[in-house]
């Protein structure tokens, strides 16, 4: 088995980040109301093309599941759903991909020291999963790992909203 050393240290810096998951900012999730937002996708694929090859596909599915849930998409919005895959094979059957979810609103006014008002992004929530194992089912695993983010985003803005 062999090992790229760019791999290694990359799953030792993800380890020494320390993984936080489904951090939830409930006081900025309750400013998302689904009857009135939609939400912009953003959706970036950095993974090796052998560690993730349907990238289109799965953004179309979660486009599909966010139509389920009762969020609505559009090109411009002040909220951003962005998903990042990074990713490299460990060996030439296995790989390691890092999935990583953030739902942002952009231009939130915040006041400045000197009384004036400048535009801001918020974190609203976030999420990452680190997932390793046969190059064969990579596919299949990051769909559910991103369908399941956005099923926990949305557990997440109704709790907040209640």
């Amino acid at each position: 088995m062999r090992h790229c050393p760019s791999i290694l240290s990359f799953c030792y810096l993800l380890a020494a980040c320390g993984f936080v998951h489904a951090a939830e900012k409930p006081q900025f999730l309750a400013t998302f109301d689904p009857a009135v937002e939609s939400i912009q996708l953003e959706f970036e694929n950095q993974a090796e093309p052998g560690c993730f090859w349907g990238p289109y596909k799965v953004r179309d599915a979660l486009l599909e599941e966010m139509e389920n849930l009762g969020i609505k998409t559009s090109e411009s919005s002040l909220f951003v759903l962005s998903i990042v895959t990074w990713g490299a094979a460990t060996d030439d059957y296995h790989c390691a991909v890092l999935v990583e979810t953030e739902l942002r609103k952009f231009g939130v006014r915040a006041e400045t020291s000197e009384d004036e008002w400048i535009g801001i992004d918020l974190l609203v929530w976030d999420d990452s999963e680190l997932l390793t194992g046969p190059k064969v089912h990579m596919d299949d695993r990051i769909h559910d790992t991103v369908v399941g983010h956005m099923a926990e985003i949305r557990k997440a803005i109704d709790a907040a909203r209640r």
